[in-house]
């Protein structure tokens, strides 16, 4: 579902984004992915930015569900760009622990092994290894609850 998300806005040459809540343990399980879209998300080439209204949105009903925001996955336009810009390590969450995870050609990376991961530590963000993520990481056993999210609120998604 999150690869949804990175091509739907990638169609138009845009970077778009996903994010990724669920339970912060040793090892954090993705239990819920959010495809902002629509009023209060802006996607565009070289640009991907939701407003406050759209993370109190989702924050709001990510509380409901006793989830926590684990990680932001956005896209980048070439294949292979799987780094953090310096807009993006200066302009996202800022949270111990927090993932920043950066997938290349617009969401057309499709192998998570080639997306770059990213961790809050201190006061920068940290690459981690294959092996690091593996220890931080893992998606629920079966489906994953997938939900839009926009300034108006948080909607399932459809198939």
């Amino acid at each position: 579902m999150t690869l949804r998300g990175l091509r739907r806005a990638g169609l138009n040459g845009s970077e778009g984004g996903a994010l990724w809540l669920g339970h912060r343990e040793s090892i954090a399980e993705v239990t819920a992915v959010a495809l902002p879209h629509g009023p209060g998300v802006v996607e565009n080439p070289g640009f991907w930015q939701m407003s406050t209204e759209v993370y109190a949105q989702l924050s709001d009903w990510a509380s409901d569900r006793t989830f926590v925001l684990l990680a932001l996955v956005h896209s980048h336009g070439p294949k292979g760009a799987n780094y953090l810009s310096a807009l993006d390590e200066f302009a996202t969450v800022r949270v111990p622990d927090f993932l920043s995870i950066v997938v290349g050609g617009f969401g057309s990376d499709s192998e998570p092994k080639d997306w770059g991961y990213h961790v809050f530590e201190g006061s920068e963000f940290k690459r981690l290894t294959k092996i690091d993520v593996s220890q931080r990481l893992r998606f629920q056993r079966g489906s994953v609850l997938s939900v839009e999210v926009d300034e108006h609120g948080v909607k399932p998604l459809d198939g």
